[in-house]
């Protein structure tokens, strides 16, 4: 259960219009889907004001969400009624729950679910 390869299944098997936005081109290598736009080599936080502003997605998915920026975009995306899907590193929940960007989020209500992927295994909590 790669988080990578997650996002792309995901990308692929959804029925919505879906914007990836690949910065180091890892999520978008295999098949995405034909309803799938894809934004690559550039930062997170831009792609998403792009996907918003002109591509109008039903979903946008990227991997790494990590910087304050990225948040706020993020934040943006579902103020205006687009969710998002992404990963976060940590090495368990209490330290993700811990970190200031997760906290952001969380508090603003941009989070909705949570999966912790350990070892091949992914579990919600």
């Amino acid at each position: 259960c790669g988080k990578t390869t997650t996002l792309r299944d995901i990308a692929r098997q959804i029925n919505l219009r879906v914007v990836i936005v690949d910065t180091r081109g890892e999520i978008a290598k295999g098949d995405v889907g034909q309803m799938t736009d894809v934004l690559f080599s550039i930062p997170k936080e831009k792609g998403i004001q792009i996907a918003i502003k002109t591509l109008y997605p039903e979903l946008i998915i990227f991997d790494e969400i990590s910087t304050e920026k990225e948040a706020k975009a993020v934040i943006e995306g579902f103020n205006c009624g687009v969710p998002v899907i992404t990963t976060m590193h940590a090495g368990s929940y209490d330290e993700l729950k811990e970190r200031k960007v997760f906290k952001e989020l969380y508090k603003t209500g941009a989070i909705n679910n949570i999966f912790y992927v350990n070892k091949g295994k992914c579990l919600k909590i």
